[in-house]
C-alpha cells in the first residue's frame, strides 16, 4: 500500500499505540513484585515517550508532526497511569482533576479539540475514581480532610473545564460541553458540602447550614456575573414575605419547624373529615350505654 492510505495509517497506528500496551500487559508480572514497580515502569515509559517525542518533533518538523504528536498523547497516558500506581486515592484524584483542567484550558487556548476533550474526559474519570475509593480516604477533621477536598478539587477543575468547554469553536465542538461541565461542578460542589454538614453539624443546625450553602454560591456567582458583565436575572422582593416584614432568619426558623420531628403521634381523618380518634371514643362511648330490650 502507498503511503498515507487507510491501510498504513491503520499499520501506523497499530505500532505506535499497540507497542506501548503489549509492552506494558507483558512487563506487569516483571515488575510487579518490586515495590512501586508499576508505578516506576510506567513513569519512566512515560518520560521516554516525551523525551522521544520531543526529538522527532525538533528533526522531522511538519512531515512527522503526527508522529510526535502520536508519541506525547502515549508520554501523557503513560505518566496518568503512574499517579495511581504510585500514590493514594487522594493524590490520585487531586492530580488526575488538575490535569484534566490543564488539559482542557490548554486545548481551548490552542483551539485543540481533542487536547480539550481529553482533558474533560480526564475530570470524569477522576470523579468516578473518587467515588469508587472514598472508602480509603480520611474524614476526620471538618474541611481539612480528604473527602473534602478532593470533592473541591473536583469541582474547581470542572469550573475550569466548563469555561474552557465555552471557547471552543461551536462547529466543532457540542454545544452542550460547556452547561454539562457546570452541572457536574454544581453536583460536586452540593454533593460534597450536604455531605460535609451530615457528618459534622449538628442536627438542629443542619437545615440551616444546608441553606446557607445553597445561597452562597449563587450570590457568588450574581456577583463574578456583574463583574463579568454577564446577563444576571434579578427577582424582585417586592411581592415577597420581606414586604410583610419577615426576615431571613424568620424564614428559615420556620421551615426548621415544619421539617422538626414531633414525638406526637400523627391524627389520622376519615374521608367525612372527622379525627379517627374522635370516632373511636364515640364508638367506646355507644359501646358503653345500656340497651333497652323488648318485653
Amino acid at each position: 500500500a502507498a503511503p498515507g492510505t487507510a491501510a498504513v495509517d491503520r499499520f501506523d497506528a497499530m505500532l505506535i499505540f499497540g507497542t506501548p500496551v503489549v509492552c506494558g500487559f507483558l512487563q506487569v508480572p516483571l515488575v510487579e513484585p518490586f515495590e512501586y514497580g508499576l508505578a516506576w515502569s510506567a513513569g519512566l515509559a512515560g518520560l521516554h515517550y516525551l523525551a522521544l517525542a520531543t526529538l522527532v518533533a525538533r528533526r522531522g518538523g511538519e512531515e512527522l508532526s503526527v508522529l510526535a504528536e502520536s508519541q506525547r498523547w502515549v508520554g501523557a497516558a503513560l505518566l496518568t497511569l503512574a499517579v495511581p500506581f504510585a500514590f493514594g486515592a487522594r493524590a490520585t484524584v487531586a492530580l488526575w482533576a488538575l490535569e484534566g483542567a490543564a488539559a482542557a484550558w490548554v486545548g481551548a487556548q490552542r483551539e485543540r479539540l481533542r487536547i480539550a476533550l481529553a482533558g474533560l474526559a480526564l475530570q470524569l474519570v477522576a470523579g468516578g475514581y473518587f467515588l469508587l475509593h472514598a472508602d480509603e480516604l480520611k474524614h476526620v477533621t471538618a474541611l481539612a480532610n480528604d473527602v473534602f477536598v478532593g470533592g473541591m478539587l473536583v469541582t474547581i477543575a470542572g469550573l475550569i473545564g466548563s469555561h474552557a468547554a465555552s471557547r471552543l469553536n461551536p462547529k466543532a465542538a457540542p454545544q452542550f460541553l460547556s452547561a454539562a461541565m457546570l452541572v457536574w461542578s454544581a453536583l460536586w460542589l452540593y454533593g460534597t458540602g450536604l455531605n460535609e454538614i451530615d457528618v459534622f453539624v449538628e442536627r438542629p443546625w443542619r437545615f440551616a447550614a444546608s441553606l446557607a450553602l445553597v445561597a452562597l454560591p449563587l450570590v457568588a456567582a450574581e456577583i463574578a456575573g456583574k463583574r463579568l458583565s454577564a446577563d444576571t436575572i434579578n427577582v424582585s422582593g417586592g411581592d415577597s414575605s420581606v414586604s410583610k416584614g419577615e426576615t431571613l432568619m424568620d424564614t428559615v426558623r420556620t421551615l426548621q419547624a415544619m421539617a422538626a420531628p414531633t414525638n406526637e403521634p400523627a391524627t389520622r381523618v376519615t374521608n367525612i373529615g372527622q379525627p379517627r380518634a374522635d370516632l373511636n371514643c364515640q364508638e367506646t362511648t355507644a359501646s358503653r350505654m345500656p340497651m333497652a330490650i323488648p318485653e
